[in-house]
């Protein structure tokens, strides 16, 4: 790493950092006691007017280029899929595995590269895959018909989110390279609201309830908002491109 350009140490820091916050995230969600997916809707809403409020602070433009609304939206809805299914996995196999096993987009994102950017991967990229593979079997146990119940389940959940993930990380760094592009708060910010528009509707569509039962739970939803969602994301997708 200290070989790198001063630009890209700190994308590296920068990426490391936003990690660390959204670590937290499968606590919050888990200390929760509402629907997983209503968790979901006040992480992004509370996470978007934080970033809001951020932008105006830092007195940057609101308004999306016309050329950008698009990818935003896209970057919105794959999140949106990313977090309903992961928040849903989080159920059956707890938040260490299943924040674990969603953190497998790291692979599908070096498969990317190799495949459609023509990257070139090292030694210790090579041998990550496998040993990650080995490490979730040993993880879960070899053999299926000891395991928990929904742990299957939630294993196949998360690996979809994961998929999702990947996705959303790639056209969140595309949203941030394209011209004209935005502020990074305020392009989180517009990712956030998208994605808890789409999160509502769905919300809406299975009836759950927007009520938040008490202070305790309410306080959980604004940390996972402010800190995992807003200073998270905000760290990674400033650090991404570099």
């Amino acid at each position: 790493l200290m070989n790198q350009p001063n630009q890209s140490r700190k994308g590296y820091l920068l990426v490391f950092l936003g990690a660390v916050c959204i670590s937290f995230a499968a606590f919050f969600v888990k200390g929760a006691p509402i629907d997983t997916s209503m968790v979901a809707f006040y992480r992004l809403l509370f996470g978007a007017a934080a970033l809001f409020l951020a932008a105006v602070i830092q007195g940057v433009p609101l308004k999306p280029p016309r050329q950008c609304i698009g990818m935003i939206a896209l970057a919105g809805l794959l999140f949106c899929c990313d977090i309903l299914i992961w928040h849903k996995s989080i159920l059956y196999v707890g938040p260490g595995i299943a924040t674990i096993i969603a953190n497998f987009q790291v692979i599908l994102l070096a498969v990317f590269g190799v495949v459609f950017l023509k990257e070139v991967l090292s030694w210790p990229q090579k041998l990550s895959a496998p040993l990650a593979l080995i490490g979730l079997a040993l993880l879960l146990g070899l053999h299926g018909q000891v395991l928990p119940e929904g742990t299957v389940k939630g294993t196949i959940l998360a690996l979809l989110s994961a998929c999702f993930y990947a996705g959303y990380v790639l056209t969140l760094r595309r949203t941030q390279s394209v011209g004209l592009k935005m502020a990074p708060a305020a392009n989180m910010a517009w990712v956030s609201l998208f994605c808890c528009l789409f999160i509502g509707i769905f919300c809406v569509g299975t009836r759950v309830s927007f009520e938040i039962p008490d202070l305790r739970t309410g306080l959980l939803l604004a940390a996972l908002g402010i800190f995992c969602q807003s200073l998270g994301w905000l760290l990674l997708s400033i650090g991404l491109p570099y």
